[in-house]
């Protein structure tokens, strides 16, 4: 009888190990698993800058000091023009908020609306990290873009801060800051 009272025992805890090595094993492939999606979901996040076309013009103007581009087929009805030319004056025009300068050109709505959209963009990536479902180091080839945003190299003077502000995107600031990069004395 004690014999078998101890191999139920010993059965017993062979199979509180087994079960609790498992059960190890399980959090781990969690762990893992839970850890591939998040980076999927950052490459994601940063294939977006060449797969919407909007985020790779974008992309484009800030990488450029003139270049030719294609007009976007909305802004096509407001201008017989089938090529632009992007250059920083005409852009820096465009970042003027609205009590400044009242009337924008067509070229200069479309600079104000695709820099709409990228940092629309940027408020949803810096939305992400501040709810850690992705960390700046999952997303650090955004740096580059955002020195772009706060010190362009094409320019001396700001260009993108006072838009930013007028208009409302404080998780871009957010995000510069993520990245050490301060917009106010870029």
């Amino acid at each position: 009888m004690a014999v078998e009272s101890m191999v139920k025992d010993i059965a017993t805890v062979v199979g509180l190990v087994v079960g609790g090595c498992g059960f190890l094993f399980g959090l781990y492939q969690y762990y893992v698993d839970q850890k591939w999606k998040k980076s999927e979901f950052a490459a994601r996040q940063l294939e977006l800058l060449e797969s919407d076309q909007r985020l790779a013009t974008v992309c484009k103007l800030l990488d450029w000091s003139t270049r030719l581009l294609p007009v976007p087929e909305e802004y096509q009805a407001l201008t017989a023009e089938k090529v632009f030319l992007h250059n920083w004056v005409k852009l820096m025009g465009a970042m003027a908020p609205e009590e400044k300068k009242g009337a924008f050109d067509w070229q200069e709505m479309l600079y104000r609306d695709l820099f709409d959209h990228y940092f629309d963009y940027l408020e949803r990536v810096n939305h992400y990290i501040s709810i850690r479902l992705i960390t700046t180091h999952d997303v650090a080839n955004l740096r580059y873009w955002l020195e772009q945003l706060a010190a362009p190299r094409f320019v001396t003077e700001p260009v993108f801060e006072e838009f930013i502000q007028a208009y409302g995107y404080p998780g871009v600031l957010e995000l510069m800051g993520r990245f050490g990069i301060d917009l106010h004395r870029a």
